[in-house]
């Protein structure tokens, strides 16, 4: 079965990557580029972050999200544009809560206070409607040590239960995912899955703050009718868009397979299962004299809105930068593409190595879909899930 490779570049400053293309813009430019695209270039960072900043940051985030969707159904007209606006940054933040804070946090790398990281844990974790902060911490310390081993319960979630199987071709997976996100099923199970965590298997103290969190989003709605307000301005980005997002994620922060050539390589093997996750499109070379050359510009400028968009809704926070958290758990996350930036120029010549990364969701995709490709058809997977694998399978996109 012929296969296309998938494109993944070295991140050691070698000509062709998109972003050393767009070194050409201006200097003032550079940081913006670099928070779309996720990968600083040589520019000097110009403010250096720090966790409670962004954690203001997303929280923001999130209040201008739903004020624009509440501007967009009560003003209704032409600002119903704002609409899809309100869902994508609503989307963006509720998933930095979990990908980002509750990830950080449970390996304290938040405030570096036991308690503190487990308090805004958990008050973040409530408002995503996902994992208490405890069960999350322990999911997620399994995931890092049997990393795409089939004890690994999402590698065996992606494949057994999202039916990602091993050995299929690159069509086969794209319409197994187009399924996957169009599937009520899957939703209405996922929602289940979150829902039963709060309210069901989480501790009594979560319980009630689960309840008391659900009574203040239901309350107003039941008292004043406005069901359709709830549905648009939260349910929508708070579930079904939550969930596509997370599908999306969790196919592209790892390739998933380990290559049998490395078994007794533990680092290599880690930097060929997590790759840096870039945005964007090489900048033309071209001036504005020619149709083509417009042309090419507008193609650029799409690109990199569509890289916008990606980026808050697939890729939020550190998320481009997710392999520098598994060579360097206690990294500067805050800042991760200047802190990938150091780690990739130490790694050269060394045995932790970080010089591998792709451009754009597609190419994301497509390595982990090669990847399950490479296995045969019929490949050990191990035991079926349990309904507790799966429940934490769910829980971790």
């Amino acid at each position: 079965m012929a296969k296309t490779k998938t494109s993944i570049e070295n991140g050691d400053g070698e000509a062709g990557s998109p972003r050393d293309t767009m070194r050409r813009l201006p200097a003032w430019l550079q940081p913006l580029i670099t928070e779309i695209t996720g990968k600083a270039a040589d520019e000097p960072q110009p403010f250096r972050w720090n966790w409670w900043q962004r954690l203001i940051l997303a929280v923001a985030v999130l209040f201008a999200g739903t004020f624009a969707s509440v501007v967009a159904v009560n003003w209704a007209g032409w600002y119903w544009i704002l609409l899809p606006t309100g869902w994508l940054l609503t989307t963006s933040a509720l998933r930095a809560f979990q990908t980002t804070f509750l990830h950080h946090a449970s390996h304290q790398n938040l405030s570096g206070v036991g308690w503190i990281d487990s308090a805004i844990g958990d008050i973040l974790s409530t408002v995503a409607w996902i994992n208490p902060f405890q069960e999350y911490g322990a999911g997620h310390r399994h995931h890092h040590s049997k990393l795409a081993l089939w004890e690994d319960v999402d590698l065996r979630f992606i494949v057994l239960l999202m039916r990602f199987k091993t050995g299929l071709t690159r069509r086969d997976y794209w319409l197994q995912l187009i399924r996957l996100i169009l599937s009520p099923a899957f939703h209405l199970t996922f929602l289940w899955t979150r829902t039963t965590a709060n309210l069901v298997h989480a501790t009594p103290p979560r319980r009630l703050f689960s309840l008391a969190f659900a009574i203040a989003v239901f309350t107003p709605t039941i008292a004043y009718g406005l069901w359709t307000e709830l549905v648009l301005v939260w349910l929508i980005p708070a579930t079904l868009l939550y969930q596509i997002s997370g599908v999306l994620q969790v196919l592209t922060e790892h390739s998933w397979v380990r290559e049998p050539a490395l078994v007794g390589q533990p680092k290599d093997q880690f930097a060929r299962l997590t790759v840096g996750r870039f945005l964007g499109a090489p900048l033309p070379t071209c001036g504005l004299r020619k149709r083509s050359d417009v042309f090419k510009w507008l193609y650029w400028f799409a690109n990199m809105a569509g890289a916008v968009a990606v980026r808050l809704f697939v890729l939020p926070g550190d998320l481009p930068s997710h392999d520098l958290h598994h060579s360097h758990s206690k990294s500067d996350w805050a800042n991760a593409p200047y802190a990938r930036r150091a780690a990739v120029a130490k790694s050269i010549g060394s045995k932790k190595k970080m010089i591998r990364e792709v451009w754009g969701l597609r190419v994301a995709i497509e390595n982990t879909f090669d990847a399950l490709a490479s296995l045969p058809t019929h490949a050990q997977l191990g035991h079926p899930l349990t309904y507790a694998e799966k429940h934490d399978g769910y829980l971790s996109m």
